[in-house]
């Protein structure tokens, strides 16, 4: 009878041993399913994050041309007459690549950095119907245009560079550029 309850007992140990082997090849093999699935979402969200960045950065580059071209219709003398220079074609352009580039920020969200773009695109537009109306109204002046313009038509260009200023603080916190070990470039 002794036989059998060492047998007994060496089998149980041996059920035992693969119970817990058993237990513990499952809770590794959840741990790794788990760590993937965090993976995955981690790469969705860093995809996410990449493509708002880029949609951020063209709507910027898009200012930037809105900004050049601003600024080369203010250095210049208002023409004689009208229909304006082809200056004021190209200005017009870019602001409608800047406002196509709005509506894409504005899709990408969140609310935030859309509404930054939404004013910054209005602070552009009104900046250029001042200045078109200014250029219209000093038509063979001998002066740039930015020496004819008054205090007020020269705010809506302050306005402009505050709004994109504005719009990029919003958009660095929406991409976690508040967060602690966040690489700013200067």
């Amino acid at each position: 009878m002794t036989d059998n309850w060492g047998a007994v007992i060496s089998a149980a140990s041996a059920l035992g041993g693969v119970g817990l082997t058993g237990l513990f090849g499952v809770l590794k093999s959840r741990q790794e399913r788990l760590a993937q699935q965090m993976s995955v979402r981690e790469e969705r969200r860093s995809a996410h994050r990449l493509e708002r960045r880029e949609t951020y950065i063209r709507l910027m580059a898009a200012m930037k041309k809105v900004q050049r071209a601003g600024h080369i219709c203010r250095v210049a003398v208002p023409p004689s007459s009208d229909p304006l220079p082809q200056i004021w074609q190209d200005y017009f352009e870019a602001l409608e690549v800047l406002d196509r580039e709005a509506e894409y920020v504005r899709l990408e969200g969140p609310p935030e950095v859309s509404d930054a773009a939404r004013d910054l695109n209005s602070s552009a537009v009104r900046s250029y119907y001042v200045l078109e109306t200014a250029a219209k109204a000093h038509l063979g002046a001998a002066q740039p245009l930015a020496t004819l313009l008054s205090d007020e038509q020269m705010s809506n260009h302050r306005e402009e560079i505050t709004r994109l200023h504005d719009f990029i603080a919003s958009a660095r916190r929406a991409l976690g550029g508040e967060d602690p070990g966040f690489a700013q470039s200067q």
